[in-house]
């Protein structure tokens, strides 16, 4: 987890990298539903879900060294649980190409 640096002054700051407000790489990040083959920065990933004012998260990562990161802002676990299955439902439907189709046919969905 990023700690919060010491600030010298009381300029607004990025609450993701703490950079001097504008933070143009965070700022107008958005979540975008679509199929791609690129890989996205875990940075860019939590600066989305920051912007979308989300009521409860359910993070799964992968650390540098190869261990497993997993944290949630609810405190019931079955509900955790519930929300991370219904994500790979939702990742399965894409690989599916369901989501896919379904954008295609009705881009505004």
């Amino acid at each position: 987890m990023t700690t919060k640096p010491e600030l010298v002054d009381d300029k607004p700051r990025c609450e993701i990298c703490f950079a001097i407000m504008p933070c143009a790489d965070h700022t107008n990040v958005e979540q975008w539903d679509g199929v791609t083959s690129n890989s996205i920065s875990p940075t860019t990933i939590l600066a989305g879900a920051h912007n979308a004012d989300l009521e409860i998260v359910c993070i799964v990562g992968m650390k540098k060294d190869g261990t497993e990161y997993f944290a949630s802002s609810h405190a019931d676990a079955a509900e955790s649980m519930f929300y991370l299955q219904r994500g790979i439902y939702k990742l399965n439907k894409v690989v599916d190409g369901e989501e896919v189709e379904r954008a295609r046919q009705d881009p505004s969905a």
